[in-house]
């Protein structure tokens, strides 16, 4: 029997029956486990029910799949974006067909809402290039013990004060923060109040021995400059104290006020070390150690582009320099973005046109995904192989043109 793809709504009674059939598929396949309160939380309140599916064989529900409606910040503005999310097939559906059937009906969707990019964080690392994904940003997973803390060096303003606040009650001082830091960096998709109800939704089941979280903002005459969302976990051993204070967020608008929310964390009593599972990864407290070597610094992959539409993603974003170069796509997915392309890109915008010039470089879909954001991808991808340069030094001006001086970086999972 065939598989079909249908939105979760359909033959349930309500949303809560269907949200909890969607939540048994993620149960078989992550192995977490959903009490009827996370169910009603503010976690699911951003749950689109028009962009939410589940895959049906027979009367069975066997994959399940989304969308989020997101608007991310690009290099020059924000673009609209699919945030795909809740991929999952039973573990007796697999290597069927059944999450490439998903996927169209997700890249789909994002192109009749005019989406001109898809995003994602990647469960398996292995899974997303081969549908056109590539790692366009990175985070740094930090452990840095108190005891070579010390950031001497970092910048520093009597005048800034720091005062706690309940994170339920942040929203109109952090988002503050959150949007100034957002214009200057990529990645960052819109935060309003139901994202920030899911982000603040606290929960004793979900904290994993921590205590509840808390805000803590950096403010001087001038108003709120930074604020940091953290935990604590408190330890023991041998009878001193071995704690960890766990980051959720931490932005701020200047140096002098990050540097003091580093210290807050860095000094907390009763705590060993700073743990932050997805800091930055120019982050510049990398700078500011005066022992670095102590700290534990583990790159890894975040999150993953693909351009849906090319010549409207290509137009969606400014670039750092001048490039005029035609492009060989390869995109087994979605056929209209294969072929070739005249990419005419600056600092006022770009185009992308339909050509029948020789190609300068041929690379794939995943390579304008992985740079998309402002990273290195395509002289890193150029280095492994991924890139054919057929005119000399056309790969080094494409990058250029893509590359942006700020790391691109995402805060939070979707």
């Amino acid at each position: 029997m065939a598989v079909e793809i249908r939105n979760y709504l359909e033959g349930f009674a309500d949303r809560d029956a269907a949200l909890k059939a969607l939540l048994t598929v993620d149960e078989s396949v992550f192995g977490e486990d959903f009490t009827d309160e996370e169910i009603s939380s503010p976690a699911f309140g951003v749950v689109d029910d028009d962009r939410t599916f589940l895959a049906w064989d027979g009367d069975r529900p066997v994959g399940m799949s989304a969308n989020f409606t997101l608007d991310v910040s690009v290099p020059g503005g924000t673009v609209p974006t699919a945030g795909v999310t809740f991929i999952g097939v039973l573990p007796t559906h697999r290597r069927r067909g059944v999450m490439s059937a998903m996927l169209d009906r997700l890249h789909q969707d994002g192109l009749q809402r005019g989406e001109p990019i898809a995003a994602l964080w990647a469960a398996e690392p292995t899974i997303y290039p081969r549908f056109g994904y590539g790692v366009a940003s990175k985070m740094l997973r930090l452990s840095i013990p108190r005891s070579f803390g010390t950031i001497s060096g970092a910048p520093s303003d009597a005048s800034i004060v720091l005062r706690m606040v309940d994170p339920a009650d942040d929203f109109e001082a952090t988002s503050e923060i959150y949007n100034a830091v957002r214009a200057g960096r990529s990645g960052m998709p819109a935060v309003d109040e139901r994202w920030h109800a899911r982000h603040v939704w606290d929960p004793a089941s979900k904290r994993d021995g921590s205590g509840r979280l808390h805000t803590v903002l950096a403010e001087s005459d001038a108003g709120v400059r930074g604020f940091l969302r953290y935990s604590v976990k408190p330890d023991w051993t041998s009878a001193h104290s071995d704690g960890t204070l766990n980051v959720q967020r931490m932005m701020a608008t200047d140096a002098a006020a990050y540097a003091e929310l580093w210290r807050f964390a860095i000094n907390f009593d009763l705590m060993s070390k700073v743990g932050w599972w997805n800091a930055p990864s120019d982050d510049p407290i990398q700078v500011w150690l005066d022992q670095p070597r102590h700290a534990t610094r583990q790159l890894e992959d975040q999150m993953y582009v693909r351009l849906l539409d090319l010549p409207r993603a290509v137009a969606a974003r400014t670039y750092s320099a001048e490039v005029d170069v035609v492009i060989e796509v390869s995109d087994r997915h979605i056929p209209a973005n294969a072929g070739r392309w005249r990419l005419t890109a600056g600092p006022r915008g770009a185009t992308a046109e339909r050509s029948t010039a020789s190609a300068d470089l041929n690379l794939d879909i995943r390579t304008l995904g992985a740079a998309y954001l402002g990273g290195p991808a395509i002289e890193e991808h150029a280095a492994a192989g991924w890139v054919t340069e057929n005119t000399p030094g056309s790969v080094t001006a494409l990058g250029l043109a893509f590359r942006t001086a700020t790391a691109p970086h995402c805060p939070f999972v979707f």
